[in-house]
């Protein structure tokens, strides 16, 4: 059997060159262990948040979503009758697609690239410290200036020396006119947004060139976090080509961009409720304040009006802690959830975190204890892997009246369900003045008390302000 000669011309081997000594440079770099310095407070944000991201945004009406609002963008090609879809792995025999075929093929292409079903282990599924590696792999590279370095070491050669001046003119290759195939357009969209072109330029002229295209540098920000990188050899190019990406993004921290862009509903409804949610759940407020000040700059560099800015992130009235907490689906033991005055996991949250507050009336309800406020969103309902499994109480700053009369508030005029005083018991401590330190509960002294005789015995203050709280509370759009 004969086989047939492959002849690849100077520019393929020249990127080929650069993919194989920029890797080998990285690779070197992992096995030598020398990528453990200290992140910085962004870089370590990032890393966490995006990973919280990358998994809860496998949910398909999350990606089917974020499709639609990317076709409404234009961010993929349009139907075009030459279109055609291969039947078979020779191409021998092929389909021709109508447009509502196309699209819909498109979809699951989309769905394959970008669903993270096979989740990639080379950003977040590896262990912390690996991440850590990652982030210094950016900064390494970049700040030593390896992939340029190898361009030119590789166009110093006297056989490829010709081909410089010809590359430099042709980077950040603009699309290819040749589509055929309406099976490959995803891996194009991907292969113009992630260009080998690119990865001749020095980082300084690469960010300068792509900052004068924002909505492609945001699409290609957008990629870099959620696009599957292949099994195949492939697999080390789309990690060269994306280097800069990543760089801009996590080093620099234009992620925070992307995350403020989600929130703005750049990236469908879906994304937004979601990054909503996990921004809910995951600060301590150190963050929240730094988080704040970014949000803000965002703002003013991208001319958007104090009007159309989001209320909870310049008001910061997120819920507070000072662990990051994983919200997931938990049946709620206090609140019915056929009750239409039930909040959800982003109010109870925010409940929680105005509970912790001083009020206009009266001091803090709850202690802003982090194991405390952990252990009372479990007792609402919202399970939390970082509240403590001991025997530990939470710390009611107030009386027993006070604190049955926050519980009835919850069922809103709705019979309370049975267990639920003994429940309380069993969790709770109120902080009695007459003794000034937190006391034990008891079932029955809780119980014994009807609603109307705890509603007159409980101070009008602290009524007033828990009124008030599950009144704000309520409003919390997230």
């Amino acid at each position: 059997m004969v086989q047939k000669k492959i002849t690849l011309d100077k520019e393929k081997l020249i990127h080929i060159n650069i993919f194989h000594s920029t890797y080998q440079y990285i690779f070197n770099l992992i096995k030598n262990q020398r990528l453990t310095a200290s992140l910085s407070t962004d870089e370590v944000f990032l890393l966490s948040f995006l990973s919280d991201w990358f998994k809860k945004r496998s949910d398909r009406d999350v990606i089917k979503d974020e499709f639609d609002t990317f076709l409404d963008k234009g961010w993929f090609p349009k139907f075009n009758k030459s279109y055609e879809i291969p039947l078979d792995e020779e191409y021998c025999v092929t389909m021709q697609l109508n447009k509502e075929g196309y699209y819909r093929n498109l979809e699951d292409s989309y769905f394959k690239f970008f669903s993270n079903t096979i989740r990639s282990p080379y950003v977040w599924d590896c262990h912390p410290k690996n991440m850590v590696k990652l982030v210094n792999i950016l900064k390494d590279v970049i700040s030593n200036d390896i992939v340029n370095k190898n361009f030119n070491n590789i166009t110093e050669q006297r056989s490829f020396r010709l081909h410089r001046d010809f590359l430099l003119q042709k980077y950040h290759h603009d699309g290819k006119p040749d589509e055929v195939y309406a099976w490959n357009t995803m891996q194009r969209v991907i292969i113009d947004t992630f260009p080998v072109e690119d990865i001749i330029l020095p980082y300084t002229q690469w960010k300068f060139n792509v900052e004068l295209n924002p909505e492609r540098l945001k699409q290609g920000l957008f990629y870099s976090l959620f696009y599957n990188l292949p099994k195949d050899e492939n697999r080390a190019n789309m990690i060269i080509t994306q280097l800069y990406h990543k760089y801009y993004g996590f080093v620099e921290g234009h992620y925070f961009d992307i995350i403020f862009e989600g929130l703005h509903g750049e990236f469908g409804a879906e994304n937004r409720k979601l990054l909503s949610r996990l921004l809910t759940l995951i600060f301590e407020q150190k963050t929240l304040n730094h988080f704040k000040e970014r949000y803000e700059r965002y703002c003013d560099k991208n001319g958007i009006p104090y009007g159309k800015r989001l209320k909870p992130l310049l008001n910061f009235s997120l819920a507070a802690k000072s662990q990051p907490i994983t919200m997931e689906e938990y049946p709620q033991p206090i609140q019915s959830k056929k009750s239409q005055t039930s909040l959800s996991e982003e109010q109870l949250c925010f409940l929680v975190n105005l509970l912790t507050k001083t009020g206009n009336y009266t001091h803090p309800l709850l202690q802003p204890d982090s194991n405390d406020t952990n252990k009372f969103l479990n007792f609402l309902g919202v399970r939390n892997k970082f509240a403590s499994n001991k025997k530990y109480k939470i710390r009611w700053n107030d009386n027993i009246d006070s604190l049955k009369y926050f519980i009835y508030k919850l069922y809103e005029g709705r019979k309370v369900s049975p267990g639920t005083w003994k429940d309380v018991a069993n969790l709770f401590m109120a902080y009695s003045k007459r003794t000034s330190c937190f006391m034990d509960l008891q079932h029955d002294s809780i119980a014994n008390k009807t609603r109307e005789q705890t509603i007159k015995s409980v101070n009008k203050n602290v009524k007033d302000y828990i009124d008030e709280c599950f009144s704000m509370a309520k409003k919390y759009k997230g």
